[in-house]
């Protein structure tokens, strides 16, 4: 029996095999990254699939930042060597973003790529700050 399953939510839209692939991936490339930054910390893959695979089921298939829909069928469809034309079609597939809680300490959350990077590094406060900063100057 696998440990992580495809949350039900999924069913139809992704093949069994394709989420747990796609999670490997995503707590992979997250290990490595945060064993750059946390040297210090005790990082695992196993711990990581934990994590993201809980907060997948959390977001019921939704960005959990604007809880637009994700396009979960995009999953495993974006590379770097891609131009930017197609990188744009994938900005509402599913991507994974540290919610830091301080240093070193953080959990998942999943949203959009155009959510993730918009957020990039900033805390949601510090995101919710600059997003006024823009609105207030911006000439219509």
């Amino acid at each position: 029996m696998r440990k992580f399953k495809r949350p039900t939510f999924l069913e139809g839209i992704v093949k069994e095999e394709t989420y747990v692939s796609w999670l490997t991936n995503r707590a992979k490339a997250h290990v490595v990254r945060d064993r750059k930054r946390f040297h210090d910390k005790q990082i695992s893959v196993s711990d990581y699939k934990e994590r993201i695979h809980s907060a997948v089921i959390k977001s019921k298939g939704k960005d959990q930042y604007t809880n637009e829909p994700l396009a979960w069928e995009k999953i495993l469809s974006y590379h770097n060597k891609m131009d930017l034309t197609e990188r744009r079609k994938l900005l509402d597939a599913p991507s994974v973003d540290h919610d830091f809680k301080g240093e070193g300490i953080f959990n998942f959350k999943i949203c959009s790529r155009k959510t993730n990077s918009c957020k990039n590094d900033l805390s949601v406060s510090e995101l919710i700050n600059f997003c006024k900063t823009f609105l207030k100057n911006q000439r219509h």
